[in-house]
């Protein structure tokens, strides 16, 4: 039993997961019409920092707004200094942040 219990939980963590990082997508497509295909590396990147955060703290909750901040900056610079030039064309757009995923 408390097998499938630990399975249900598993489960619905991941589903939480693949909402998020759909919401996100969606939600980037949608409001500034930039197909963002490294959308699940800043997320990746966003636990990378916040791992590194715990590790030299030992916080938590200091890890959580440090990381989160940290992305942000990342993608304001990336939008602001690349994705700004290419203007709307959709190919460009996924050619680049699928370099984005790579590089991350």
């Amino acid at each position: 039993m408390n097998f499938w219990i630990i399975q249900t939980f598993n489960g619905i963590s991941y589903g939480a997961l693949l909402f998020l990082l759909a919401s996100g997508l969606s939600l980037i497509f949608g409001v500034m019409r930039i197909v963002n295909l490294s959308h699940g590396s800043y997320f990746l990147l966003g636990g990378y920092f916040a791992l590194t955060v715990m590790n030299l703290t030992g916080s938590w909750l200091l890890a959580l707004p440090v990381s989160a901040l940290a992305v942000a900056v990342i993608g304001i610079l990336i939008e602001r200094v690349f994705l700004r030039r290419l203007g709307f064309d959709p190919l460009r757009q996924v050619l680049l942040t699928v370099g984005f995923a790579l590089l991350f």
